[in-house]
């Protein structure tokens, strides 16, 4: 589980978001679709920051990008905009964007440790079908090997020990 050390930037940003929203409820009570589903959206990110970091990270970056064009609204109150943009939206989010950029591109792409993994399980499976099939001649596993319906491992685990008893014989 993340420490809130780690997560102390989207604290602080919910924090102020929050600040926004009990302020816009005080000095101006209006309520249209946008500043519900900004509070609503803000809502669901503090609930889940801290156990579910990733999606709370992924919903804040959203909430901040639809907020800069007024999709999404956490103050009715007061804004700086500028050409019909939220500029303290994109300040956000560009600070988000900054300081969590590794965690960010994590979200985009796969890290090597899961294309190391991957190839772990894919050497292991082929492991296994090597050993459900040693016991084999090489006329029976060139038979197995006419069906379409192997997977991949249990194909690549098949031609190894053609080749393997090949060499052997």
């Amino acid at each position: 589980m993340i420490s809130y050390k780690q997560i102390r930037l989207e604290i602080i940003i919910v924090s102020l978001l929050w600040v926004s929203v009990i302020a816009s409820y005080i000095l101006m009570p209006e309520y249209n679709m946008q500043f519900v589903f900004g509070v609503i959206g803000l809502l669901i990110v503090s609930v889940t920051l801290k156990k579910f970091y990733k999606l709370s990270l992924q919903l804040l970056l959203l909430l901040l990008a639809l907020s800069i064009f007024s999709l999404v609204r956490f103050s009715t109150a007061f804004g700086v905009r500028f050409l019909d943009l939220d500029l303290v939206s994109i300040f956000l989010l560009c600070l988000l964007i900054i300081k969590r950029f590794d965690r960010i591109q994590s979200f985009i792409q796969p890290s090597e440790s899961d294309e190391d993994q991957k190839e772990k399980n894919k050497k292991a499976s082929i492991e296994f079908f090597k050993k459900q099939f040693s016991s084999l001649s090489v006329l029976q596993i060139e038979e197995k090997l006419q069906n379409k319906d192997l997977v991949d491992e249990a194909r690549e685990a098949l031609i190894l020990l053609i080749s393997e008893k090949e060499n052997k014989g």
